[in-house]
């Protein structure tokens, strides 16, 4: 069995359609995971109500009010009923491979730290999940683009994660990147789920509102924030990992490979 865990920004206009896909899309996951929602931004404790999700309201915050990662992933991993453990960005709609792909690098490793690339769409209203909907996101995928391999959407691993974050923001730039850092500098393999799993990411503008520009939000006071506890030698990407001798791939039909 599975945990994820994440928190949400306000479900308002702009963001409540994408985090209820999201939320519905990993529910209906086989075996169906156990979800944890941090925070109380608005909207949350309703549709937590609604699809019977915990929902923890307390969280750490930042000087913004924006949720600490740090406070999360200690949080999540007392409060998880199973050692696999995901979090995902609010937002990413898992289609098909997730679950599998977490269960193929616990049957391979120890310790692991699964990662992957999303792939953005044009997806601004509510699925109907009575329907096909799979088929629906793979058409949508077909259209969409795939993100760079210097970022990652969602990090599984086996509780404890043997390392603690810094005091990183939610949904601020870099922390992906001191992730994959992370789990070379501790020699644990990081695995690249790119190819089995499809994770679709909505487009939207930037920051809490969704309103601001990729330049604006990366000059934002709480990005810069998450990139001052980041060095430069500490923002990896897939290649550094590569280089580190630490890259692990899952390939359809082969299972999960070694990358020289």
């Amino acid at each position: 069995m599975l945990t994820i865990f994440t928190t949400c920004k306000p479900f308002n206009d702009r963001f409540a359609a994408p985090q209820w896909n999201a939320l519905m899309s990993w529910l209906l996951m086989q075996p169906r995971p156990d979800v944890i929602l941090f925070g109380d931004e608005a909207g949350t404790e309703m549709v937590a109500r609604e699809l019977r999700i915990r929902h923890i309201p307390h969280v750490a915050r930042d000087k913004f009010g924006l949720p600490r990662l740090d406070y999360i992933f200690n949080r999540a991993q007392l409060l998880s009923r199973n050692d696999l453990m995901a979090y995902i960005n609010s937002d990413i709609l898992l289609v098909e491979g997730f679950s599998e792909a977490v269960h193929l690098a616990a049957m391979h490793f120890d310790e692991f730290l699964v990662v992957g690339r999303r792939t953005d769409v044009a997806l601004d209203y509510r699925l109907d999940f009575r329907a096909d909907w799979r088929k629906r996101a793979r058409y949508l995928a077909d259209e969409g683009e795939l993100y760079s391999p210097c970022s990652s959407d969602y990090f599984a691993f086996r509780r404890p994660l043997p390392w603690s974050l810094p005091a990183f923001t939610a949904g601020r730039p870099r922390w992906d990147n001191w992730m994959m850092w992370a789990a070379c500098d501790a020699g644990i393999p990081v695995v690249d789920a790119t190819e089995v799993v499809l994770a679709l990411h909505p487009r939207h503008g930037f920051g809490a509102s969704g309103a601001a520009t990729y330049k604006q939000f990366h000059k934002g006071e709480s990005s810069q924030g998450n990139k001052a506890l980041v060095r430069e030698d500490q923002k990896y990407c897939h290649k550094h990992v590569q280089r580190a001798g630490n890259l692990w791939r899952i390939i359809p039909g082969k299972g999960i490979v070694k990358v020289d």
